[in-house]
């Protein structure tokens, strides 16, 4: 059976690249104006050209969402293994003084 091990701060580091190259599609998809003329298919190519920026961006925005779901999970993870800690340090100070 194989094991994979991540430490928190190895699991923060790789969700730092999704979370800043959606961000950087972000901004560049937010920055783009610009008209171009492609003859009577100009419409359609638009439309085209639109439909696809749109999906970027809700792709992007949907890369930053869960990003930052597991992020939370990642300190709920943090914050559960404490409070195990805690509870089995107060149990086996009151039941062997140690």
């Amino acid at each position: 059976m194989t094991e994979i091990r991540l430490s928190r701060d190895e699991m923060r580091s790789l969700l730092k690249k999704p979370d800043k190259q959606a961000a950087k599609i972000i901004a560049q998809l937010n920055s783009f104006s610009g008209t171009a003329d492609f003859g009577s298919a100009t419409d359609k190519i638009t439309l085209i050209l639109r439909i696809a920026m749109e999906s970027a961006h809700a792709a992007s925005i949907a890369t930053q969402a869960v990003t930052a779901i597991a992020n939370e999970a990642v300190d709920d993870l943090a914050a559960t293994e404490e409070s195990v800690l805690q509870t089995l340090d107060n149990f086996s100070q009151a039941e062997f003084g140690k």
